[in-house]
């Protein structure tokens, strides 16, 4: 053999050689690598099939072209999954966008379904409050013309015109003042009570249950009446009776005089006892239970007692004492005295408090809750304060003050002053309204429920008026009114004057029950005159 064949022959081989090298990798796991990584691009396992040929390029980095060939599908398949990302949330977009608008046009829908509604509603509210409001005015325009025909009735047939009024708008003033005159007229209806004494009736009051009335004159006595007039009891004094009160109960009653006694009585007119001052005694109060009593006198005292005439306790003023009260819990006693002061006391006799004016102090009261005082005196002013002293506001009129006294609820005040005029206060004390009459107003009070007033006045009137200060009746006397009160159920006014009768008043509304329950009666009653009792 040649050396040229010889040579051919290796060259041969080597060929063959490398040719074997290349069939037989030398990294066994490279075809499971690549398998692995194609399967995790298909199931869109990113990550994995990264991992499985990123593995095969260090097993085999002779194969890195065809390798990454592959990376790069897995990169193409990641911005394919990224872009239909963006496109599915486009369309999720827009699908929310959509839903947003059908919810916006539903709910706009529904608003103005549920504003027709509401205006449908609020029509026929103002239809039916149309329709009353029409009703109403019929009512009252023919409440008005019922009244106006009544002013040339006689008696009986006005009362029946009034009370088919009063029926169908008593509310109208109107129809109030005509009610309150025709069925108050001295000739109709027996209800109108005028009561006699022979010298001023200084004050008139009702019992609890507006029973019976008991008044108190200048001609030296007191009297107790019964609820038609009928006089019961005489109870005399050796001067004049300054006032007179009843127990709670009716069962006792309390006079004082100018004879400087205080008297107890049964409410038959039995004497049970004298409680004597060295002066003239003002006023005087029962507890509630009627086992105590107070007396204010001009000597300067006022007095404690017990019903069987022994004294407990002495409060001292250094002038005439003109009135005293229990507080509401009965352990604490309030005098007011000209001496310019009025005075808060333990029931024991033991000085609490002195409350100061720049004048005689003529009434001191307490508040329900018996947390606040107020008081009423001459230098112009009544005082509103607190159960330690403080004062809280002082209410302003242009002359003295006569009385002061705080509404049931304690949210008003009201005053009665020689400025012809009687003021209504918030319990701040902030002007509320103004009662006006033509001479000094003597006292004034609110009923029960605090929905009327009632004042009493020099000028010869007393006068009657609504919550807001508006006038409801005028009830005349033929001299000053020295007191005007209301029984306990705002049925009946009860007033005192200077021409010596005391008389009784039904209300409008006292008069509609009276009328609903003596209907039937009505003819008769008509015909019926005034009570009057037997002058001494």
């Amino acid at each position: 053999m040649t050396r040229f064949t010889l040579f051919i022959v290796c060259g041969l081989l080597i060929l063959s050689l490398a040719a074997q090298s290349q069939q037989a990798p030398i990294c066994p796991e490279y075809p499971q690598l690549m398998i692995d990584g194609k399967a995790y691009i298909k199931n869109k396992k990113f990550k994995e099939a990264l991992d499985k040929f990123n593995a095969a390029k260090l097993c085999l980095p002779d194969s890195t072209q065809l390798i990454d060939q592959q990376i790069s599908e897995v990169f193409r398949a990641i911005e394919k999954e990224k872009d239909e990302a963006v496109r599915q949330k486009n369309a999720a977009f827009r699908l929310k966008k959509l839903a947003d608008e059908q919810t916006r046009l539903a709910k706009a829908s529904a608003d103005t379904a549920q504003q027709q509604k509401e205006n449908a509603v609020k029509a026929q509210e103002v239809a039916i409050a149309a329709q009353k409001q029409a009703v109403r005015d019929a009512q009252r325009a023919q409440a008005l013309y019922l009244a106006s025909e009544s002013d040339n009735k006689p008696s009986l047939e006005a009362i029946q015109l009034l009370d088919s009024a009063a029926k169908l708008g008593l509310d109208e003033t109107p129809v109030y003042e005509r009610f309150f005159r025709r069925f108050n007229e001295g000739d109709s209806l027996f209800v109108k009570l005028s009561i006699p004494h022979q010298a001023p009736v200084r004050s008139a009051i009702f019992s609890a249950d507006a029973a019976y009335m008991l008044t108190a004159s200048d001609d030296g006595s007191a009297k107790l009446w019964d609820t038609d007039g009928r006089l019961t009891t005489t109870l005399q004094h050796q001067g004049r009776v300054m006032s007179a009160v009843m127990s709670k109960d009716s069962n006792r009653l309390l006079t004082v005089s100018a004879d400087g006694t205080a008297r107890l009585w049964n409410n038959k007119g039995q004497l049970l006892n004298t409680l004597p001052h060295t002066g003239l005694v003002r006023s005087a109060a029962f507890t509630a239970d009627g086992s105590r009593i107070l007396t204010a006198s001009a000597d300067g005292t006022a007095r404690l007692w017990d019903v069987g005439g022994k004294s407990l306790a002495t409060f001292l003023h250094r002038g005439p004492v003109y009135s005293t009260v229990f507080s509401p819990n009965e352990n604490q006693v309030l005098t007011a005295s000209a001496d310019s002061t009025a005075r808060l006391w333990s029931a024991d006799g033991k000085l609490l408090l002195t409350l100061q004016h720049q004048g005689l102090v003529r009434t001191a009261v307490f508040s329900d809750d018996g947390t606040r005082i107020l008081t009423a005196s001459a230098d112009g002013t009544a005082r509103l304060w607190t159960i330690d002293g403080e004062l809280q506001a002082s209410l302003a009129h242009n002359g003295p003050v006569y009385s002061a006294v705080f509404s049931a609820d304690g949210k008003r005040l009201l005053t009665a002053s020689a400025d012809m005029t009687a003021k209504v206060w918030n319990a701040d004390g902030t002007l509320l309204t103004t009662l006006t009459h033509k001479g000094p107003v003597r006292s004034a009070v609110f009923s029960k429920d605090g929905c009327q007033m009632l004042t009493a006045s020099a000028d010869g009137t007393a006068r009657l008026w609504d919550d807001k200060g508006l006038p409801l009746a005028t009830l005349p006397h033929r001299g000053p009114v020295l007191s005007a009160v209301f029984s306990n159920d705002r049925r009946y006014l009860l007033t005192a004057s200077d021409d010596g009768t005391a008389k009784r008043w039904f209300t409008p509304e006292g008069a509609m029950i009276w009328l609903a329950e003596n209907r039937k009666d009505i003819p008769k009653a008509a015909q019926a005159t005034t009570f009057e009792s037997p002058r001494r």
